[in-house]
């Protein structure tokens, strides 16, 4: 459609309230992002899918929304590495992170996931912290809200 209309610069998803519908939602809008199309948007329906929206205005059962298992966890997940981010040391960083990232993958391997959580976060915590370093001493503040 977007080829049969080339005047069309805006995109607006309407996929499922599902894992899968919100995986793709973001699947497409790199897509879209990478051929140009700078506005899209995302609009969920408020159950699982829009017959089931129709359902509901019409006072039948409807399927509740599923959120993603990610995004549920994701602000408990942001939350740890955003403190961590505080107290993190920044000296040697560039062993630190690759050293963190290979033994993440080790701990993976062994099926270790709670130590390879801990050791992506501690990654992702340096890594912001040496960001935020460097955006202060260019002059630009880094944000402070959450992550």
């Amino acid at each position: 459609m977007l080829e049969r209309n080339p005047n069309l610069r805006t995109v607006c998803l309407c996929l499922d309230h599902d894992a899968a519908g919100i995986e793709a939602s973001g699947r497409l809008t790199e897509i879209l992002h990478k051929h140009g199309y700078d506005e899209v948007g995302v609009i969920q329906p408020e159950h699982k899918d829009w017959n089931e929206d129709l359902k509901a205005r019409r006072s039948l059962p409807a399927q509740a929304a599923e959120e993603h298992p990610q995004l549920i966890i994701s602000p408990e997940v942001c939350g740890r590495i955003s403190r961590r981010v505080e107290g993190s040391r920044r000296d040697y960083w560039e062993q630190d992170i690759p050293n963190l990232i290979d033994y993440a993958k080790i701990c993976f391997r062994w099926k270790q996931f709670d130590r390879a959580m801990e050791c992506m976060e501690h990654a992702s915590a340096l890594a912001l912290a040496v960001y935020g370093r460097e955006l202060r001493q260019m002059g630009d503040a880094p944000y402070h809200g959450g992550l």
